[in-house]
Parts: C-alpha cells; structure tokens; sequence
C-alpha cells in the first residue's frame, strides 16, 4: 500500500517514515509537508499528491 504522511515538521517526518518502514516492511510511504494553516501549503501538497 502506498502511504503519504502529511507533516508540518519534514526533519521529524523522515524519522517517523524510516521507523515506519522498518516495522511495517513497506517501502512505499513517502512524507510531504502539510501546514492546515496555509492555504499555498495545502493546494501545493493536493497538487503533488494528485499527480
């Protein structure tokens, strides 16, 4: 399954995914970041993920 996490803090995203992938044993879960404050932040993260 493809996973996409949404996060404010990309540093703390790619900690998150690489742990993610070790228990999970998925390879496919990428990380984007996602501020819900910002409207820019949320049409440029629906634009990539509808890609």
């Amino acid at each position: 399954a493809r996973v996409i996490m949404a996060c404010r803090d990309l540093e703390k995203a790619e900690e998150a995914r690489k742990e993610l992938m070790e228990d999970s044993g998925n390879q496919n879960i990428v990380a984007h970041k996602l501020d819900l404050s910002d409207t820019k932040s949320i049409r440029a993260f629906a634009e990539l993920i509808n890609r």
